[in-house]
Parts: C-alpha cells; structure tokens; sequence
C-alpha cells in the first residue's frame, strides 16, 4: 500500500510540475489543483499509514483526510471566486485603479478623467474602458495622445484591451442645462429639450351634447 502511494506520489508530482509550466490561467490552475489533492492524498495515505503502523492510531488516516479535504477547498474556494469576478466584470485582483488614473493625467494633453472601469475578460487578458479629457487640439493630436495611453497601459499594467473615449470638455453636471454646453452624443438633444418648449393639446371641453 505504501509502495503504491509512492508510486502515486512520484507520478503527481510530475503532472503538477509540467501543467505548472503551460500557464497560470484559471483552467491549469485548477488541473493543478486537481493533482495537488491527489498528491496530498498519496503523501496522506503514507503519513498516516506509518502513525497507525508505528503507534496503532486508527483515528490517523481519517483526521489526515479532514485536513486534505479542507485545503484542498480553500484553494478550490479562491479559484472560484477569482471566476465569478471575471464572470461580474469585477476589478482585477491586485489592480490599483489609483495608480492607473496618476499614469493617464500623467500623459501630456490629458486634463482631466472619468468613466474609468477596468475589467477580466479572462484571466490573462484585462480590459480598460475610460473617458479621456484633452486639451483643445487636433484629430491628429488627440489620436497621438489615445496611442500613447494605450502603450502606457499596456506596458505598465498589462492591459492590452482599451477603449478610450476622447473627450474635449470636462464632464457634464447634472442637468440639461449644463449637458446643451458641453461635448457630449446627447448634446443636440439636450439643446433641444432646453430651448423647445413641449405643446400639450388642451382638451376640448364636451359640448351640450356630451360629444
């Protein structure tokens, strides 16, 4: 029995170590969470086989198994949640929004931010998606500063799907008011709803006849 928990042993150690060197995505993690446990397993098997053999402890082999069984699903626990966080579009593990936002001001032309939201498509590809206010400038110029954005990015904090929208007034406040004056898809019609006053039909009263 030992000898084949040796056996089992040597031959889990092995797949762990070459699915270890494919990647760290969330599908090889769990494969190697999956040898991990049966290599626990085995080491379990030959652990508690020497204490009952040694000391005649029965309770060895079921308390050994306990204590697998529990790390195993803490570590089938992280793996999960790291999985419904991508599925809810959750900020990555370990990303510093703060630190994102001090690299885009830091870009020359860009005034101001907003509308920041960055995302897992995947557990090794991020997405950034994000409101950039520039200074009055050409097409041209405003293209140099989405490129420059986009390799600061993806350099500093591997993110290499970005959508930036590039915007040359600050955000609109609240109100229609406010929404007429700036750059903004809704800018005509909030115009419109400004200056345009809405006519409601009077109802006609009812003549003698009720008609």
């Amino acid at each position: 029995m030992i000898l084949s928990a040796l056996v089992g042993v040597a031959v889990n150690t092995y797949v762990a170590l070459s699915f270890r060197k494919q990647g760290s995505n969330l599908n090889i993690r769990a494969a190697v969470l999956h040898a991990v446990g049966d290599l626990m397993a085995s080491i379990g098997v030959i652990v508690a086989g020497i204490v009952i053999l040694l000391t005649g402890w029965l309770y060895a082999d079921p308390l050994v198994s306990v204590l697998i069984a529990a790390l195993i699903g803490w570590n089938a626990l992280k793996i999960v949640r790291e999985t419904v966080n991508i599925l809810l579009e959750g900020k990555p593990r370990g990303m510093d929004l703060s630190a994102i936002r001090k690299e885009i001001s830091a870009v020359r032309g860009v005034t101001a931010l907003h509308d920041l939201h960055v995302w897992s498509i995947s557990s090794e590809h991020l997405a950034l998606s994000a409101h950039v206010v520039v200074e009055d400038q050409s097409l041209a110029d405003s293209e140099h500063v989405m490129r420059e954005l986009e390799s600061r990015l993806c350099e500093k904090f591997d993110i290499g799907h970005t959508t930036i929208q590039v915007e040359f007034c600050h955000p609109c406040a609240t109100g229609a008011d406010h929404l007429a004056e700036h750059n903004h898809p809704h800018s005509k019609l909030a115009r419109l709803a400004t200056t345009a006053r809405r006519r409601t039909p009077l109802s006609r009263p009812a003549d003698a006849k009720g008609l």
